[in-house]
Order: C-alpha cells, then sequence, then structure tokens
C-alpha cells in the first residue's frame, strides 16, 4: 500500500517557501511507517513553493493508494483544490483529510466535497496507522477512533482523538520528507544563520484562555508535556544527526519554571551543543530560569505580547499585566535573549488609549524587534463565537477564518495599516535609534551566539541586515 500525505499548496507569494517542516505531519508519518512497514512519502507543497497543479503532479507520481492533506483554517481552499486534482485525475484513491478545520468541520466538508472521502479528527499518530491498516484489509470502518466518513446517506462523525502519553510517540523522523530547504525564511524573515536547524516539539496545547485562540474540543487545547528525560532524549538525536539548532514549536515552552529548570539542567549536563528558539511567557519567569536557560542554550525568545494596554488584554483575557511583562522582557535582556515581542491590533473595543498604552510598553520593555499584525478571527475561538456565532456555520465558505477587519462594525484594513505603521515608526525611532540601542546590540553579538552567528553570515548576504530596517506589519 502507498501513502503519500501533503501541505495544502502555495499561495502565490513566497512567504511559504522554505518555511519550517510540517512537524505534526511528520509524526503522523512516523507513526504509521513504524505500525505499517511501508514507506510513506510527504509532499510538503507549502514549504516548496509548489502550486496546486504541480504539488498534485508529484502526489500522483507516487502512484498512491491513499492520500492524506493536513488543512487549517487559513489554508483551507489552497488544500481543497490540491485534493480535488489529485481525486480528479485517480478516482480511486481514498482521500483524508485531518487538521485543526478538518476536525472543526468534518460534517461540512463531508456534505460539500464530494473528492473527501473521509475525515480524521485530531491527533493521528494512532488513529491514521489503524485506518490505513482497516483500509488495507478491507475492513469495516465502523468504530475507527476519529473517522468521520459517509454511510448509508448519513454521515458518520467520530470522536476527536488525544494523545495522552507524549512520552509513548516515536520522535519525528525529519528524513521522511525530502525537502531540503527548511528554516532558508521563518515568518517572512530570511534566516540565514548558515547551521542545519530543525524542529522540535516538547509539549501540545496551552493552559491560556485567550479569546483569539481556537479552543475546540477542549481536550485538544489542554496543555500536555513531554518529560524533559524524553525531550533530551529526541535532542541528543538531532545532534547526532547533525543539527546545531532546534526550535522549541510549544505554544508555550515555559509554562512550568519547575519542568523548564530541569530541561535546562538536563542539557547542560549533556553537555548538548546546540542552540535554541522558542515562544512563552516571559512574566513568571525568574532570573534563576532565566540564566539556566541562557547558559543550556536558549537564544531567541519569542513573546506573544498582543497588546501593551492592560484593559485591551482583559479584552483578550490574556493573564498577567503589561508591566509585568515588559519587567520581564528587561529581566530577558539582561540575560542576553534576543527578545522578539509580536503584537496585535485591531481587537474589538480598541482605542486610541489601548494604542497609547501599547507605545508606553514599548517605551519600558524595549524589546529588540517586533512585529505588528491584525487581529484574525478563528473558527473554535471566544472570538468567532461572538462576531460569527456558536454552531456549525450554514457553508463550509462560511467556516472561513477571516480579518477583524472584514466584520462590520470594526476596523477596516486602512485604518489598521495606519496603526500598525505609527506604532512600528514610534518603535523605530524611540526604540531602535534611541541611544543605548547599538550598545544593546554590541551585548548581544558579544554575548548571544545565534545573534553573532546570525551577523556573520550576513556579511555574505547584506539584505539579511537590511531586513531589521524594514517595516513588519502585516
Amino acid at each position: 500500500m502507498k501513502i503519500v500525505l501533503a501541505t495544502p499548496p502555495a499561495d502565490g507569494s513566497s512567504c511559504g517557501l522554505g518555511m519550517p517542516p510540517p512537524l505534526g505531519l511528520i509524526y503522523v508519518a512516523t507513526a504509521a511507517q513504524k505500525a505499517l512497514g511501508e514507506k510513506i512519502t510527504i509532499v510538503d507543497a507549502y514549504s516548496e513553493g509548489l502550486y496546486a497543479e504541480e504539488a498534485a503532479a508529484r502526489v500522483l507520481a507516487h502512484h498512491p493508494d491513499i492520500f492524506g492533506l493536513s488543512v487549517m483554517s487559513t489554508n483551507i481552499n489552497r488544500g481543497l483544490k490540491l485534493l480535488q486534482r489529485v481525486k480528479k485525475d485517480r478516482p480511486a484513491i481514498t482521500t483524508v483529510l485531518g487538521g485543526q478545520h478538518a476536525t472543526l468541520f468534518d460534517r461540512l466538508l463531508l456534505r460539500e466535497v464530494p473528492e473527501a472521502d473521509m475525515v480524521l479528527r485530531g491527533e493521528g499518530e494512532e488513529s491514521f496507522p489503524r485506518l490505513c491498516r482497516t483500509l488495507e484489509r478491507n475492513q469495516s470502518l465502523t468504530g475507527l477512533p476519529g473517522l468521520s466518513y459517509r454511510y448509508g446517506g448519513k454521515i458518520i462523525q467520530g470522536q476527536p482523538q488525544v494523545i495522552q502519553d507524549l512520552d509513548a510517540l516515536s520522535f519525528p523522523d525529519h528524513t521522511i520528507p525530502d525537502y531540503q530547504g527548511y528554516y532558508a525564511q521563518w515568518g517572512h524573515w530570511q534566516t540565514g544563520i548558515g547551521v542545519p536547524m530543525t524542529s522540535i516539539l516538547s509539549s501540545r496545547g496551552c493552559p491560556g484562555h485567550c479569546t483569539f485562540c481556537t479552543r475546540i474540543p477542549a481536550e485538544l487545547s489542554r496543555w500536555r508535556p513531554r518529560s524533559p528525560e524524553n525531550v533530551l532524549q529526541e535532542l541528543r538525536q538531532l545532534s547526532r544527526g547533525g543539527y546545531k539548532m532546534a526550535v522549541f514549536m510549544d505554544e508555550n515552552l515555559t509554562v512550568s519554571t519547575s519542568r523548564m529548570d530541569h530541561l535546562c539542567h538536563l542539557i547542560i549536563r549533556a553537555n548538548l551543543k546546540m542552540r535554541f528558539a522558542f515562544e512563552g511567557f516571559v512574566e513568571h519567569l525568574p532570573d534563576s530560569t532565566l540564566g539556566l536557560m541562557r547558559q543550556a542554550g536558549f537564544d531567541l525568545f519569542f513573546m506573544g505580547v498582543e497588546t501593551g494596554s492592560d484593559p485591551q488584554r482583559r479584552r483578550y483575557k490574556k493573564p498577567g499585566s503589561a508591566h509585568a511583562v515588559a519587567q520581564g522582557i528587561r529581566r530577558a535582556k539582561k540575560h542576553h535573549f534576543l527578545t522578539y515581542a509580536w503584537l496585535m491590533i485591531g481587537g474589538p473595543g480598541e482605542t486610541r488609549a489601548d494604542l497609547k498604552n501599547t507605545k508606553d510598553f514599548l517605551k519600558e520593555a524595549q524589546p529588540h524587534l517586533i512585529n505588528i499584525g491584525n487581529l484574525r478571527v478563528h473558527p473554535g475561538s471566544q472570538l468567532w463565537n461572538e462576531l460569527v456565532g456558536v454552531g456549525e456555520p450554514a457553508t463550509l465558505k462560511d467556516a472561513d477564518s477571516r480579518e477583524i477587519s472584514d466584520f462590520p462594525g470594526q476596523a477596516d484594513q486602512a485604518a489598521l495599516a495606519k496603526q500598525a505603521q505609527e506604532i512600528y515608526q514610534y518603535y523605530l525611532k524611540r526604540l531602535f535609534l534611541r541611544r543605548g540601542a547599538l550598545l544593546d546590540v554590541l551585548r548581544l553579538i558579544k554575548y548571544n551566539p545565534l545573534v553573532r552567528a546570525f551577523f556573520r553570515h550576513s556579511l555574505k548576504k547584506f539584505p539579511l541586515v537590511f531586513q531589521l530596517l524594514k517595516t513588519r506589519y502585516g
């Protein structure tokens, strides 16, 4: 039995080319390969920059019996183009949709997309191999975990599957995708540090309840950590494989300071020669944990700040105060982390006073880098329920994620672009070009190996440095 898994194709821009590997899909492929004894192929159409026709040709060249496609609310339409193209040329193929959007809207997909044979809901490391084995043996689909499918004119809906013991999973096999260009860019940035790098996931879910995050099904959103010992084993394997840097793809790596301390002690004792980037909360991290993290090799700290205004944080149900976050960033800078703050504008109820508060926050926190994005409303989030409504949309088109400006009475695109420009110019003039900013950069080059590698590599590619001076909002 031949099995091909894929990501949705490129969207006409270069923003996906060379992005990080599809770690979730690699986890599923690794589990299926081990359980079935069959080679699984991944066509990462998005990261390879393949359009629908090109991606379909790549998939069909393997003559698959089963084609699995992972889709999210932001790429569902591109994914369906690929699905329809593959099914048209190979009608006998069994097509399986998975991922966040398919989990939420399995019934809509099965009603409106005849090319979709079935949907696998939730996490697929256990359910996908079992489905493949059942199909290979031509057995009944009845009772298969997580599976939604058509039968007798009805849609049989499976319950989303959740992996409880993450330590029991096999480490993702990064050799399954044959693409070699991962991390050529990352979030529209040309990474360019000149060392082999990949991704790792040490936990799933997040304990937060932010109104803009998808929280359905709730069990999938629950924070589930791997043990530090298990994470270290995978890091050792990556190191032996030649990787010099790993990006932790956790939604929030720093949930537990005791777990973070334990992991850092293990890495330090193992003397791993790797560097790390990650995303997490900063406000609760003490100097002792931040110091351990730097000693263990954590260099780049991404922070989902969203807003520097306490009233807006409360509207988003973000924990902690803006002042606590700002002080956390200053502590992280003291330990020579490269700090990168993500900001978001356009939230319902946001006022000019909130924007001023965000400027004041930036003045206090002084993160090294910022990114400003417009709020996007995703299915399954509290904001979606408030602005769109609770329950299944009438059509698949109604289930698309949307920009906040698409909703009546909310800020329009032009106003949001002006606000983003205003905040970024404030940051650039008052912070990036402030007295002492050059000293900040020099300290980073001296004490932060990742930043040092970036600047060393940038001497060969000057546009990398130029990116620091470009307006970053999307």
